[in-house]
């Protein structure tokens, strides 16, 4: 029963390596008449598509982890704390920082532009809230609404306990 499974196998392989070679329908049943006197092929056509899926299924998904682990590991190395990107923003807006640039296929190093320095402060100011505005408590008609104080809130309390209110 074993020979009869290894056998099995090996053609099974065989058709396998005919379709990856982009062997047709016609080639196959030929191969296998004159090599094995196998006249029906369809099953084992369709063995062997199913065989050859589930490798390049197994590829792809090591293909994934394999991007999604390197991916992982740049990102990694990429991010950097919030001190050390105010840290990069501060030399922008300062102009001590060089850039280097692709021009033509070759790397300039450059000084910063003054819009790239406008930009940097911009972000610092917005990072550090200064565009950041008040806006007063009002009711509907656009009067002041005070907030109340904590001996206020203690005194309504008391009042609700009592029954007061």
């Amino acid at each position: 029963m074993g020979a009869k499974i290894a056998k099995r196998e090996a053609t099974l392989q065989k058709v396998v390596d005919w379709l990856e070679a982009d062997k047709d329908r016609k080639y196959i049943l030929a191969q296998l008449e004159s090599e094995m006197g196998v006249r029906t092929v369809d099953k084992l056509i369709a063995q062997a598509k199913a065989k050859i899926k589930a490798y390049n299924d197994e590829k792809e998904q090591i293909r994934k982890d394999k991007f999604t682990e390197d991916y992982g590991q740049q990102l990694d190395k990429a991010i950097k704390s919030d001190i050390e990107l105010e840290a990069i923003l501060c030399q922008i807006a300062t102009a001590g920082l060089k850039v280097e640039e692709i021009v033509k296929g070759t790397p300039i190093i450059r000084n910063v532009l003054p819009s790239e320095q406008i930009a940097a402060i911009d972000k610092l100011f917005k990072k550090r809230g200064v565009y950041v505005t008040k806006v007063a408590q009002t009711n509907k008609d656009g009067t002041d609404i005070t907030p109340i104080t904590d001996g206020q809130f203690e005194k309504i309390l008391d009042a609700i306990k009592a029954g007061k209110v």
